[in-house]
């Protein structure tokens, strides 16, 4: 079981007044705070030389689920039509039932320990993981996979991985764009390393090796709302152990 506590901002911040887009937001004092309960089971099954393959579910309930900006009429925000007329209001709330997400996940992890020579090193690793909520979730994504391959040889290791998530809801009822959307996104990671002393080895990580950028968009992937490229992260150093 968990608990988690809405932001300060949204209990008790201030309220912002946009002229521009004609919206007026309110904090809720009246927040509860979100509750939730997670059910897992898992099967594993264990192979020679060194591998596994395993098969996991999970339900979450969630109760009091907060939401994001969400439009409320002047009265709930505690105004009237008067005060800021033509206005859109803009408040933060509790989901009024219990909401359910269900996953599954497969898992494989294998050291491929049966080639010859140097490829013993060899390992190779993967999964798959599918989430179902019983209501569009905002940061749910629906699929997402990953994998890569792993070698070690003496001194020397190196790794390569690869991530997809499908596209995600970022949010809802933004004054000009309605459903934010993140794009679905494939990023692909190196690591590698090499060890030239007992105490010391040399490292490199490379983050986003192919320069995916992020992509947002509003209600449908024509609507490009945002299209970012931050480049590739490159880590160069040495680790000393003493």
């Amino acid at each position: 079981e968990a608990i988690h506590r809405p932001s300060y901002s949204n209990l008790a911040g201030i309220t912002t007044v946009n002229d521009t887009a004609a919206t007026v937001t309110v904090p809720n004092p009246s927040l509860n705070p979100e509750t939730s309960t997670k059910y897992f089971a898992g099967i594993q099954y264990y192979f020679e030389p060194a591998g596994t393959l395993s098969l996991s579910a999970f339900r979450l309930n969630v109760k009091h689920q907060l939401t994001s900006r969400t439009q409320v009429s002047p009265e709930q925000a505690g105004y009237t039509d008067d005060d800021y007329p033509g206005y859109i209001y803009y408040s933060y709330l509790n989901g009024d039932a219990t909401r359910r997400t269900d996953g599954i996940t497969f898992e494989y992890n294998q050291q491929m320990g049966f080639l010859p020579g140097a490829l013993k090193g060899l390992s190779v690793f993967g999964s798959v993981t599918r989430a179902i909520a019983d209501r569009l979730q905002i940061g749910l994504s629906p699929k997402a996979a990953n994998g890569g391959i792993r070698f070690r040889y003496r001194d020397f290791n190196v790794q390569l991985r690869s991530t997809w998530q499908a596209a995600r809801l970022l949010s809802i009822n933004t004054p000009t764009n309605g459903r934010l959307w993140l794009r679905e996104r494939t990023l692909v990671d190196l690591s590698a390393g090499y060890r030239f002393s007992p105490r010391f080895e040399l490292m490199l990580s490379v983050r986003n090796l192919f320069n995916a950028p992020t992509e947002q968009y509003s209600n449908e992937p024509g609507r490009l709302q945002l299209y970012d490229v931050y480049g590739s992260l490159w880590n160069l150093g040495v680790k000393g152990s003493f």
